[in-house]
């Protein structure tokens, strides 16, 4: 018969192992409370052109450090706070993430047009950061920077990171590539083509149910395929486009599902399970030593949802030299 002070000694041994497990459980939120500041931001892009945006920061409100950034782009005429659901999950693993909505439905902005926003922007939010008045002072590490992005957004997220050394990582949210109102030509460039030739690796949630608002051959198949070795790719089974957005108004998240497709899966699983993917890739690039054991949790997590066929999940192989 085991001791009494054997049982107690495994006991504090699991305890202890389930702590760890929770604070390296990505599906869950992380420990640290966050914030939001919200306000009207007037970005001057050039000498010429001064854009009014209304930026969203959610950042971590405890901590001493600077947080890594995160730039998370909305969905064509998407509007900021729909994505709060994975911007909260997100930032409370400890990063600090920038949205903006722009102002207005017309005159609608082009790709490489907005493009342009995220220098002055990151400027902004630096001079924040180190303003000891400010909300967001000491909040923000704009030299570790990220871009995530849900459509459309996910299109934008990508082009900036093909397009920048300073941008280390990315993760996109059912990307769309581009659509017959918008061919591509030098406002709409190909974000899948600058993916290709920059090389590099990045994360990718898809949605298996497609419509009119992530037509096949514009969308996640087409980034998959350009992205280097290296790369996750999670598919969601039973998701439809805009389940990654919920707006706070039921009937329009109701309209919005009937026009680009709704799936079986509960919205509220597809933002979580895109947030703990966001985590986890984020986390191997801005904390890669101190995040084996999430990383690893989160990789077991997948292959149970992979059995459950809630998911696939790929990991793009090293090509074999010739």
């Amino acid at each position: 018969m085991p001791s009494t002070q054997f049982l107690g000694a495994s006991t504090l041994l699991l305890f202890g192992l389930r702590a760890v497990m929770s604070s390296d459980d990505y599906i869950k939120r992380g420990d640290l409370p966050t914030s939001k500041w919200s306000g009207r931001v007037t970005l001057r892009v050039d000498s010429a052109m001064a854009v009014p945006l209304d930026v969203v920061i959610t950042y971590p409100s405890s901590g001493a450090a600077a947080y890594p950034v995160l730039v998370m782009y909305n969905g064509f005429q998407a509007k900021a706070p729909w994505y709060r659901g994975i911007v909260d999950h997100v930032s409370s693993w400890g990063y600090t993430v920038v949205q903006y909505t722009n102002g207005g439905l017309f005159p609608i902005v082009v790709d490489r047009v907005e493009l342009t926003y995220l220098e002055p922007l990151l400027t902004w939010l630096e001079t924040q950061s180190a303003d000891a008045k400010s909300p967001l002072y000491g909040r923000a590490d704009v030299s570790r920077l990220g871009t995530m992005g849900h459509s459309r957004g996910g299109k934008l997220a990508a082009l900036q990171f093909a397009g920048r050394t300073d941008v280390s990582g990315c993760v996109l949210f059912d990307p769309v590539d581009g659509s017959p109102m918008t061919p591509e030509s030098a406002d709409y460039p190909s974000a899948t083509k600058a993916l290709a030739a920059a090389g590099r690796s990045a994360g990718l949630v898809g949605a298996a149910i497609t419509g009119s608002c992530n037509p096949v051959g514009q969308n996640y198949p087409k980034f998959w395929g350009a992205l280097a070795p290296g790369s996750w790719q999670m598919v969601l089974s039973q998701a439809g486009h805009m389940q990654f957005a919920r707006t706070g108004n039921p009937f329009l998240d109701w309209s919005l599902d009937r026009l680009c497709g709704r799936g079986t899966m509960m919205s509220s699983d597809v933002i979580t399970y895109s947030a703990a993917f966001t985590v986890a890739w984020f986390e191997g690039i801005f904390r890669p030593a101190q995040s084996q054991m999430g990383i690893s949790n989160f990789k077991t997590w997948a292959n149970t949802q992979v059995a459950a066929r809630s998911i696939t999940f790929d990991i793009k192989p090293m090509q074999s030299p010739q």
